[in-house]
């Protein structure tokens, strides 16, 4: 969260130019939308195991 914010405010502000701050928040973002997605796979697939126990 704090390198999110950090991200945010360089990338609003334009200070440390050359990096691609919105980059960092949209592979931040990315990233927590795959792990969401991969827990809800790994719980579901957890389910289906102890139907067939």
């Amino acid at each position: 969260l704090i390198f999110g914010a950090m991200e945010l405010f360089f990338g609003i502000t334009g200070t440390q130019q050359g990096v691609a701050h919105f980059a960092h928040l949209g592979g931040m973002v990315t990233g927590y939308f795959l792990i969401l997605k991969w827990r809800r796979d790994y719980e579901r697939r957890i389910e289906a195991q102890r139907g067939f126990d």
